[in-house]
């Protein structure tokens, strides 16, 4: 088997940022300079593929919406008073963010790109595992809040949890491309079923929601096979069962769960504290969370309160830009999903329905979408971009097709 260039470095790219994830690096020199080197080369590569394409697809298709975005995160925390190094590093996270999720359409060029993100992917955690052997740390470590009576989770050498969603990302990736191959190879399929039993394993709550979602997204290609004159009364149908499936859910385990009712206490407490200060609403408060010096978690509950956590997308991006970031994240998904649902092509509406739903859902549990830390943030809106950039295009050519210009050099290919 013959691997391109760019096949090797996207391989090498996921792997250094998987390892720097390796709760033996993490948060030491090495695990920092892996990370850096990582985003160094991930937003390095899409940058340069973002540059290649046609400047009539960039103007078209990404140009307005990543100025937009810039101007809605960026300013609340240029103006905040913290230091200029951790402001600095806010803006990375920030920009990077806006560049992998919006600019990254042409980064991923093929569905064996995706492949070989999951085989990276797993081979990081694989060389973790090892490392945290090696070193003498526990890879079972006791959970918050026991599941089913099972007060462990196993990290596989992973920090925290986020072994659980690397494996939502192996997973969604094998089976794109199995999708896209139109068969399973023997060894992804052993892959999926190792991936399940370690996400199982990790005992994350949070992991098991989002694979749900995913897996239930999957299936929209189904309403596909319904004729069209029964498509909305059977799309009415799964709404009307849906709502009271969801209540009884959000009740009946999510609120009485206590590590997500933190996370959601941590929200409205952020709230009812400055809610009457409209400058912190809309621009963010970074001085409350980098202006300190202390650890970024315990700077806003000490404030905040300590019955509710950080663990919630939604209030980090109020506290670093404020409500002009949140509208700046509701335009990102809702920019995703339109194109989703306009894709003419079933696959590829179910499978980009399926991920950027998957990860919108994991906002409300976990901080994957608006920060470099983790991987799955990263790792979903790379897929996103693929399946992004494999509509537009369609979508680009399409339009072009119908411009006078264009059908005349149809019949005369000289001109």
């Amino acid at each position: 088997m013959v691997i391109k260039k760019n096949e090797a470095y996207i391989f090498f790219t996921i792997l250094i940022l998987t390892l720097s994830n390796c709760v033996v690096l993490y948060s030491s020199s090495v695990g920092t300079m892996l990370e850096f080197l990582g985003y160094f080369l991930l937003l390095g590569g899409v940058l340069l593929s973002y540059f290649k394409t046609s400047f009539k697809y960039r103007k078209k298709n990404t140009s307005l919406i990543v100025g937009l975005l810039v101007v809605l995160n960026v300013p609340g925390i240029l103006i905040q008073d913290i230091p200029t190094k951790r402001k600095l590093l806010v803006l990375f996270t920030i920009l990077a963010i806006i560049i992998v999720s919006v600019m990254s359409e042409k980064f991923i060029v093929k569905a064996k790109m995706i492949r070989i993100m999951a085989y990276a992917c797993l081979t990081g955690v694989v060389i973790s595992t090892f490392l945290t052997i090696a070193s003498g740390f526990p890879l079972f470590r006791p959970t918050s809040e026991p599941t089913l009576g099972y007060a462990y989770f196993f990290n596989a050498g992973i920090r925290d949890k986020n072994v659980a969603t690397m494996m939502i990302a192996i997973i969604m990736s094998l089976y794109i491309y199995s999708k896209e191959k139109g068969y399973f190879k023997s060894i992804d399929k052993v892959v999926i079923v190792l991936s399940g039993i370690v996400m199982l394993l990790a005992n994350s709550r949070g992991a098991w929601i989002e694979f749900f979602i995913f897996a239930v997204m999957l299936n929209y290609k189904e309403i596909g096979r319904i004729a069209k004159s029964h498509r909305k009364l059977v799309t009415i149908i799964l709404i009307v069962l849906a709502v009271p499936f969801i209540i009884v859910f959000y009740n009946g385990f999510v609120m009485q769960s206590g590590t997500y009712l933190y996370r959601y206490r941590g929200l409205t407490n952020y709230i009812d504290h400055f809610g009457h200060d409209t400058k912190i609403i809309m621009f963010g408060n970074g001085k409350l969370a980098y202006g300190s010096g202390v650890d970024y978690a315990i700077a806003v509950r000490r404030v905040t309160g300590w019955n509710g956590t950080i663990e919630n997308s939604w209030l980090n991006i109020l506290i670093k830009s404020g409500v002009l970031g949140v509208i700046g994240y509701i335009i990102l998904f809702v920019r995703a999903l339109i194109t989703a649902i306009r894709c003419d092509k079933m696959l590829y509406k179910s499978i980009y329905l399926a991920i950027t739903v998957s990860l919108l859902v994991s906002s409300f549990v976990a901080i994957y979408i608006q920060t470099v830390h983790g991987l799955f943030g990263i790792y979903c809106y790379l897929i996103m971009g693929y399946f992004s950039g494999r509509i537009r295009e369609n979508e680009y050519y399409k339009t072009e097709k119908m411009k006078p210009m264009s059908i005349i050099r149809s019949f005369v290919p000289n001109i």
